[in-house]
């Protein structure tokens, strides 16, 4: 996956998907102990160039390996880019955020969203 500056959050997640067709990606600002307010107010437009984030990001081949557990790429893709990126699998016509799920590896999670299309 290429990672570069000038690239917006939805290069990214194009990027992602056609690794794993099953699987999408969201961006989302930190959470402050204590915070209460709406949901969306969290999440980064997928317009949103990675430099207005990140501005010290490098541009970078980020390794996808389907072997990775979901929350260790998360933890590894957040330390790297400076971004909160959070795995969404599908399920049917929906997409559920993979917390509980976080142990399976990426190509599971991935065969599951797939599979949940049939």
């Amino acid at each position: 996956m290429k990672i570069k500056k000038s690239y917006s959050l939805q290069d990214l997640q194009k990027q992602f998907s056609n690794e794993f067709p099953g699987l999408k990606i969201e961006f989302f600002r930190p959470v402050y102990a204590g915070y209460e307010g709406p949901y969306d107010l969290l999440h980064y437009s997928n317009t949103t160039k990675l430099s207005a984030i990140s501005p010290d990001v490098k541009s970078i081949e980020f390794e996808l390996d389907d072997t990775e557990e979901v929350g260790q790429f998360e933890a590894r893709f957040s330390k790297l880019i400076g971004v909160d990126v959070q795995v969404f699998r599908r399920s049917k016509e929906l997409w559920l955020q993979t917390t509980k799920t976080d142990k399976w590896t990426l190509n599971r999670q991935n065969l599951k969203g797939l599979h949940s299309l049939n």
